[in-house]
């Protein structure tokens, strides 16, 4: 399908936009969680300690934390070279989303998802860190969008594509098999239906007869995938499902194999389980990511909504665009389906007839109140775009119908099915798990997509609404509620604009707190053991960091004279080196570390006690919102070891 100017113009813009809020202040950034602390250690680590963190491997398969390292080193160890890979990924998902949705659904559905994800806070504050979540919602978009492409063309190169996208996306995070999950339960979901669908009226996509006679009939049919009214059938189904697992778990296969030198994936499993609440805690654990959603929602989140109301209103009135999902000029072979049913190209639109400002309004409300309750209202016109389209590609009657398939049917109707197999499946799964917001990522994916193509369609029937060729009803209907929509709109629009005032969002709050207090830490040290020789003539001093990662980085990176490292038990000391260790938050809760505590006695001695601020994006992983400023100031205790 043909790119107009205008549509690469727009995106272009939308992708700046994008890359330059996340680009923006990054002296306001330093490694702050406990992942990115160990995330971001591998240079600090010799051969003999594996170039990495202590059990790294129980927090993330070994892509991220290599991909941090190749960043410092070719940075030459800038301050900001842990947050590059999100920062990178995090803005190329802005186009990245556009390409999906404009291949699979529309261009105007395209612009707005990647308006949706350009402004979005919460996405924003994710890719200005040193976690794994934005990576593996990239690599799970061009792996589900591969797979639609495998499935509707049946050529062995896009699956291969998508399963090492795949294959990156596990290596990325242990749940990044789940394109493979997509795969199987929505292509199967669609070539059950699709085959229900054929019987139902009267057409059948395989002969009947003895076993190798269907099997032959499988393959001659699978041979014929690329002519236009070739139907989808289970041959090709199953082979891209083999290709893209084969070659998914050969990509992931060196971190397998890694494992099994510390006691194989079970003690990953393990680890994970005891973060599984289950169905026991799955209300309150989605009561929680909405709570959330709705706290991380700032202007610019409601601003993402207008953004995409009025790309797509440009694109319409720059173009010769029937807002449809897809554009019989561009590309004979893909017909003008939409949700009112086959149509006509309209020429060249007007101002007045084809964008409307009322269109822009009613669109930019609409998106904007994701602000009042954002996961609910992406969810809920996620469903109601797949639900849609999917009813519309099962009718019988039609140019992109069951009953005359076109090329573009199979790609419309593998990738409505693939997108309600992720957002169902992932609506169930993730609340089941504790509920770190970070989590919700691959969820808001597809619910991107889904609302992008919702606004879309939205945008469509109100436009046609307002065309002069409009059916003579519809023209009665706008002329009778004219002037009541225009007041309700108006008043939905300054509801909104009051309630999102008063939000701020935190996507750029300063996280550089922890790095101050490793500062501290150092002076502390140096005052209370000043005069005292060390036997080690390259240190002054070791800062033992206990459950703290963060901190261990900022001291490691401090360029004084002292050695840091991690450890999990407080006997620890050596004869003529001054020897302190630091605990934070995440040994306070520790019942182990409160038992060492209390054998260790006097041999440890409180030296300084040093208060800093956590940020919402650290806090959110232990508090619901509205529990943060109760638990806002923490503080790192120094101890001196006797």
């Amino acid at each position: 399908m043909t790119i107009s100017r205008t549509e690469l113009l727009l995106i272009l813009l939308i992708t700046v936009l994008g890359a330059v809020l996340r680009l923006m202040r990054l002296d306001d950034l330093a490694v702050e969680h406990f992942d990115e602390g160990v995330y971001a250690s591998n240079l600090l680590f010799s051969a003999e300690e594996g170039y990495e963190y202590p059990q790294q491997f129980l927090y993330a398969p070994p892509l991220l934390p290599a991909l941090v390292e190749w960043s410092q080193i070719l940075t030459g160890g800038a301050r900001w070279a842990p947050f590059l890979p999100g920062l990178l990924l995090g803005s190329l998902t802005v186009p990245l989303i556009w390409l999906f949705v404009r291949r699979c659904f529309s261009p105007a559905g395209g612009l707005a998802a990647a308006s949706l994800v350009a402004l979005n806070d919460f996405h924003i504050a994710l890719s200005r860190s040193v976690l794994t979540d934005v990576p593996l919602g990239f690599f799970l978009l061009v792996a589900v969008w591969l797979i639609v492409e495998a499935l509707a063309s049946s050529r062995l190169r896009w699956a291969v594509a998508a399963g090492v996208a795949t294959g990156l996306a596990w290596s990325t995070k242990y749940n990044g098999w789940l394109p493979l999950a997509i795969l199987a339960s929505g292509g199967a979901a669609a070539m059950v239906v699709a085959q229900w669908l054929t019987r139902s009226s009267g057409r059948t996509a395989s002969d009947a007869g003895s076993t190798k006679q269907k099997f032959l009939s499988m393959k001659r049919d699978a041979d014929q995938q690329n002519q236009v009214h070739a139907l989808p059938t289970w041959y090709p189904y199953a082979k891209t499902l083999i290709v893209v697992s084969a070659v998914a778990a050969a990509v992931w296969s060196p971190v397998w194999f890694d494992l099994q030198d510390v006691g194989g994936y079970s003690r990953v499993a393990e680890n994970h389980r005891q973060y599984v609440t289950g169905l026991a805690g799955w209300w309150d654990a989605a009561v929680r990511h909405g709570e959330v959603q709705k706290h991380d929602a700032g202007q610019l989140t409601f601003l993402s909504g207008w953004l995409a109301a009025l790309s797509m209103s440009l694109l319409t009135v720059f173009d010769r665009s029937t807002w449809n999902e897809i554009s019989r000029e561009t590309d004979p072979s893909r017909s003008t389906w939409n949700e009112s049913g086959p149509v006509e190209p309209i020429q060249r639109s007007t101002w007045n007839s084809r964008m409307p400002w009322q269109a822009t309004l009613i669109v930019g409300t609409i998106a904007g109140s994701i602000i009042l309750s954002p996961l609910a209202m992406f969810v809920f016109l996620s469903c109601s775009a797949f639900g849609r389209g999917l009813m519309r590609l099962g009718r019988r009657d039609g140019p992109d119908t069951l009953a005359e398939p076109t090329a573009f049917w199979k790609e419309l109707w593998f990738s409505h099915w693939l997108s309600l197999a992720w957002l169902c499946g992932l609506l169930l799964a993730t609340p089941l798990y504790r509920p770190y917001p970070r989590l919700l990522v691959p969820l808001l994916g597809v619910c991107w997509v889904g609302t992008g193509v919702a606004l879309s369609r939205l945008a469509n029937v109100y436009r046609r609404m307002y065309d002069d060729a409009a059916p003579p009803v519809w023209a009665d209907a706008r002329r009778a509620g004219r002037i009541p929509r225009t007041v309700a709109l108006l008043a939905l629009a300054f509801l909104s604009l009051v309630v999102v005032g008063r939000r701020t969002g935190s996507a750029w709050q300063v996280r550089n707190d922890l790095e101050q207090v490793a500062e501290r830490c150092i002076e502390s040290a140096a005052a209370n053991c000043a005069g005292d020789l060390s036997a080690a003539s390259e240190i002054d001093f070791i800062i033992y960091v206990y459950g703290e990662p963060a901190l261990f980085y900022h001291l490691s990176q401090s360029g004084r004279r002292i050695l840091s490292r991690p450890v999990a038990k407080l006997d620890v000391s050596h004869e003529g080196i001054p020897t302190f260790v630091a605990t934070g938050p995440h040994a306070e809760r520790s019942p182990q570390f409160a038992e060492q505590l209390r054998r260790a006695g006097d041999s440890l001695t409180l030296v300084d006690r040093i208060a800093y601020r956590l940020s919402d994006f650290v806090l959110l992983d232990e508090y619901a919102p509205r529990e943060l400023d109760d638990h806002r100031v923490e503080e790192i205790r120094l101890y001196r070891v006797r």
